[in-house]
């Protein structure tokens, strides 16, 4: 099975959206994030699961948990979570690095 790693800026972005849901369920925050990570992990068993985003970056896929849009790429061996964004995020002024 292919390993899983996280970039700098997804873990940013994973802190963000806790924070976020934290002002108003502060109980629910780390297991929402909890969530989103499982469904990353989810990916080292099915890394073709998401659509093609090319557009943005090359090789770059997206897939969805709850509206968030996780970006990540297949590699050799690993499956990189590139960024988790809200969709209310402009996606085209984002960088996936």
């Amino acid at each position: 099975m292919m390993r899983l790693v996280f970039s700098p800026a997804s873990r940013i972005d994973l802190l963000g959206i806790q924070a976020y849901i934290a002002k108003d369920k502060p109980e629910s925050a780390a297991t929402f994030v909890d969530k989103l990570e499982h469904e990353c992990k989810l990916l080292t068993r099915f890394p073709e699961w998401g659509a093609k985003q090319d557009h943005l970056a090359p090789e770059l896929r997206r897939t969805t948990y709850r509206g968030y849009a996780i970006y990540y790429l297949v590699l050799v061996d690993k499956i990189r979570i590139v960024r988790v964004l809200h969709p209310s995020l402009n996606v085209v002024t984002q960088t996936f690095d």
